[in-house]
């Protein structure tokens, strides 16, 4: 995969980086799709406002009180 990503420009590179490096932080699958759920959700207006990006941060453990 990396050989394919190295094809694509600079931003998606970083883009694809950031995006496995979240979902390989998981502990299990449930956590992955619940996190990417919460995601689409989020992103389905275009915008991501204050209370999304909470709801986001929880999601992915970065904010203390961890995944639920």
């Amino acid at each position: 995969m990396r050989f394919l990503v190295r094809l694509l420009p600079k931003e998606y590179q970083a883009l694809i980086t950031l995006g496995t490096r979240i979902m390989s932080s998981f502990d299990t699958k449930e956590e992955a799709l619940q996190f990417a759920s919460i995601l689409a959700e989020s992103l389905k207006d275009g915008r991501v406002s204050v209370s999304e990006w909470g709801r986001i941060g929880k999601a992915a453990g970065i904010f203390k009180g961890g995944r639920k």
